[in-house]
């Protein structure tokens, strides 16, 4: 789905003419769709989804001990063998919260989700995103009348990108250690003596 037909799908949506071209910063219709498809996609991406998430990934301190943050990040954690480390970020660095400085000693391991352009997210996430910028055009700029019905559609555009992360992730929550925890000793692997 590219972003123009996103935005059509809110105007049509909201009983507004479809058009042939985005009006990027204008106030039409037509830009206040295209601005909420931009709020909604940056804050729904931002959740972190199997298609944008990038895991296990390892920065390396520039030559004053500074880790730059990842282009596109749009929040950082600690990962793996440096989840004991307390970062945040701070403009373009890293800050070490242990050491209340932005230096470095060492390589460390992060996950982040990246922000990606419209036209590059899965069909079944996109369909969800334009359908939650509908409803909030509507809440913004159209009749409430048609709330109820986009309310529904959000619904069941949710579940079927939902369900495209899950098949897409190949979750498995009886694989997890957690569930390991739970099941108890009985389940755990035996190695012969």
């Amino acid at each position: 789905m590219t972003p123009l037909e996103a935005a059509n799908v809110i105007l049509t949506r909201n009983r507004r003419r479809p058009v042939t071209a985005l009006q990027t910063g204008d106030a039409s219709d037509a830009g206040n769709a295209e601005r909420t498809l931009d709020e909604v996609s940056r804050r729904i991406q931002e959740q972190g989804w199997h298609f944008n998430v990038r895991e296990n990934v390892e920065l390396t301190p520039d030559g004053n001990d500074k880790v730059a943050m990842p282009d596109g990040a749009m929040w950082i954690d600690t990962d793996r063998g440096s989840i004991t480390l307390d970062v945040a970020e701070n403009g373009d660095y890293l800050y070490n919260r242990k050491d209340n400085d932005f230096l470095f000693d060492s390589n460390i391991r992060v996950t982040y989700p990246v922000f990606l352009a419209f036209d590059c997210i899965p069909d079944p996430v996109a369909q969800y995103i334009a359908a939650v910028a509908a409803r909030e055009y509507c809440e913004r700029y159209g009749d409430m009348q048609l709330w109820p019905i986009l309310q529904r559609n959000e619904e069941r555009t949710q579940a079927l990108a939902e369900r495209h992360e899950a098949e897409s992730s190949d979750a498995n929550v009886l694989s997890t250690p957690e569930s390991s925890r739970l099941k108890g000793w009985r389940n755990r692997v035996r190695i012969a003596p």
